[in-house]
């Protein structure tokens, strides 16, 4: 198995690295291990550069990084413009996936169905809280409302932001196994899938959730290295 590993299930302290003992290079710690990271290389670069030039430019790293991951992130929700209630129902989202285990991948693509007009959405049924989640849809559907642009509009961008497929776990797994085995099947098949991430048109077994023993490995992993090195 490589040392590192997909995101599936969303899980905000995720360790995709088995060698992260201490989770420093977690999902949710990614801007902030950025910022240390460039911290660093100011340092290495001190013998060229003023202070001042080094703190300049490292103060424009997190107004920049929240632009972007803003930008990114209301393209995923299909929200063309910005309003300040936008981030609540990004966190009240990601909350519920949270407790729910839900699929990243699979969440946001079949948020991207959505159709102003219908009180039900298809990402409903992957929710076992199902109120918690109407609750929630309710307050999502009328602010797409508020953006005033069609269903096709919107959904175009939707979903050329949420990816139908990325390399997973137990995809990239079979595909060593079967090519260690002189079996170069699965690898093309993968390999022609992922040339094409946000096509409707890939095949299925690409498209769906993963099976249970495929999902997020790493915590389990990484607590039985933590094991056998005590």
């Amino acid at each position: 198995m490589a040392p590192l590993v997909f995101l599936d299930d969303y899980q905000p302290d995720f360790i995709c690295n088995h060698s992260d003992y201490q989770g420093r290079y977690s999902f949710e710690n990614q801007p902030m291990i950025g910022m240390w990271n460039l911290n660093r290389l100011a340092h290495a670069l001190s013998g060229l550069l003023t202070t001042e030039q080094l703190r300049t430019a490292l103060s424009a790293y997190e107004p920049e990084l929240m632009r972007v991951w803003g930008e990114r992130m209301r393209a995923k929700l299909g929200l063309l413009t910005q309003q300040s209630s936008d981030n609540e129902i990004l966190t009240d989202l990601l909350a519920l996936m949270t407790q729910e285990h839900s699929d990243y991948t699979l969440t946001f693509r079949l948020l991207s169905e959505t159709q102003q007009a219908d009180s039900r959405s298809p990402l409903r049924d992957e929710f076992i809280d199902r109120e918690a989640f109407d609750s929630w849809y309710q307050r999502y559907r009328s602010r797409l409302m508020d953006e005033q642009v069609s269903d096709a509009e919107r959904q175009a961008v939707m979903k050329a932001a949420n990816p139908a497929v990325i390399l997973r776990n137990y995809l990239a797994q079979q595909a060593i196994e079967e090519a260690e085995r002189g079996e170069q099947g699965a690898l093309a098949r993968l390999h022609q899938a992922l040339q094409q991430p946000f096509s409707e048109q890939t095949a299925a077994e690409y498209r769906q959730r993963p099976p249970d023993l495929g999902q997020n490995p790493g915590s389990e992993l990484l607590q039985l290295m933590q094991t056998q090195r005590r």
